[in-house]
């Protein structure tokens, strides 16, 4: 336990330091005010008027709101709140997964050179998905945030594959996972869906009796989680406003370029591709049995972006990569510990080449990524200071200052960037008559 304790608390550091320096853009603030997609407004944002609002949603935008439930109420406690709330459910969300990754190599010791990997393939992203993914709050709770419950409910049943019988705590937990993973956003919806019975088909097969009723109840509920997002009435109206496109089928060239430029551009990628070859040139024969639990990850992560080949998406956004990429981090962690393993090295070397690799991960991610948000951060938090404190005063300010951010790259739609909607989102958020005159000035933090 207390080794697990140290272990979660050094992922959390890095989850933390990632989130540490980042703000609201575009529609969180019109989440975060009770506006989004719906015309009511709320006087007060207390819980049943989230709950009216969410329903609203369901009924007149969209399906995507369990999750969304999650959004608002933490961006009731401002940016800090609902970033440290981020970093936990990251933190939580690679511990699980380092967790199925031991099991799923039968190692029954913690391994560094596995953690080490596991880490660094998420810090060596393609920097898109931060930016318009991770980064944004709206898109965060729906790309990224599932992957914990989803983990969660794969780690319950490995955990569990030798017991006869579960309690009544694991009863509930195991469904309840997979139909928050279901039920969250379309792409990973479809995985969630299907991860069962890909883990059915390449860990379970000769336990299938046996295991049959907690397999079928997570199966169960995650296609009632997806049937939910699915079938909800305002998915009409956001597919007639053009966020859903149905194509056909799509330019298979320019499909897969698009698909390999999202992930395999980055530094992970490119490691990816280089040490793909040895590292299964060292997968010997007798060591490929090794590589069959890792198979469903595989697939259901070629399954999150090849419905794109079906599904031609009108604005493609580097955040529908994420569940691609985060998949696969899990493969070739395993391939690489897999490999490593194989070579004739003492325990010492194995555990430095990891750690180099870490140690590279996290300096180029601070420094490509962390970095330029860090460079914003005094303006984000100089914007929301005086727009909180604009919105306490009495009478309000007919004028209030809104300074630009520094760096656009490391950010995402404002509305000085042509958005001039936002400005209600964000009047709304802090409280402000719609009257209200926002004034657009440089940054004094450069």
């Amino acid at each position: 336990m207390k080794k697990n304790l140290v272990i979660f608390v050094a992922i959390f550091c890095i989850t933390y330091l990632q989130n540490k320096y980042i703000g609201f853009y575009h529609d969180d603030y019109g989440y975060g005010a009770l506006t989004y997609a719906v015309d009511t407004q709320y006087a007060e944002r207390t819980l049943p008027n989230i709950l009216d609002y969410l329903t609203r949603h369901y009924m007149e935008w969209g399906g995507r709101v369990l999750f969304f439930f999650f959004e608002v109420l933490l961006m009731q406690g401002g940016m800090s709140c609902f970033f440290l709330a981020q970093a936990l459910v990251l933190a939580a969300t690679l511990f699980f997964s380092y967790k199925v990754l031991l099991l799923l190599l039968d190692k029954e010791e913690d391994s560094f050179p596995l953690l080490a990997f596991l880490l660094s393939a998420y810090l060596l992203f393609n920097e898109g998905i931060y930016r318009g993914g991770m980064f944004w709050a709206s898109a965060s709770v729906l790309y990224i945030w599932p992957f914990c419950p989803l983990m969660l409910g794969i780690l319950l049943l490995l955990t569990s594959r030798r017991r006869d019988s579960l309690s009544v705590p694991l009863r509930v937990a195991l469904p309840l996972c997979f139909f928050w993973a279901g039920g969250s956003q379309e792409q990973v919806g479809a995985v969630t869906v299907c991860m069962v019975p890909l883990l059915g088909f390449f860990l379970f097969r000769a336990e299938l009796k046996r295991l049959r009723y907690r397999l079928l109840a997570a199966q169960a509920a995650a296609v009632a989680g997806f049937l939910f997002l699915m079938l909800a009435p305002g998915n009409m109206r956001r597919m007639e406003s053009g966020h859903d496109a149905m194509g056909g089928l799509a330019d298979l060239l320019h499909t897969t370029g698009w698909i390999f430029q999202g992930i395999f551009a980055s530094p992970i990628g490119i490691l990816w591709l280089v040490s793909l070859i040895p590292a299964l040139w060292l997968c010997r024969r007798t060591e490929l049995k090794r590589l069959q639990p890792f198979l469903p990850f595989l697939i259901a992560s070629l399954l999150s972006v090849g419905i794109f080949y079906v599904i031609k998406l009108r604005f493609g956004a580097p955040r529908v990569f994420f569940p691609a990429s985060f998949l696969l981090g899990i493969v070739f962690a395993g391939i690489w510990q897999i490999a490593l393993e194989n070579l004739a090295l003492t325990l010492r070397t194995k555990r430095l080449t990891a750690g180099l690799l870490l140690v590279f991960a996290l300096c180029y991610h601070g420094i490509a990524v962390i970095h330029g948000y860090y460079v914003n951060y005094p303006t984000i938090l100089a914007n929301d200071h005086n727009l909180r404190a604009a919105g306490q005063q009495t009478p309000p300010p007919a004028e209030v200052v809104f300074y630009r951010l520094p760096d656009k790259k490391y950010a995402e739609c404002m509305p000085y960037d042509n958005r001039r909607y936002i400005e209600t989102w964000i009047l709304a958020y802090y409280r402000l008559p719609r009257e209200t005159r926002i004034l657009y000035q440089d940054s004094p933090f450069k």
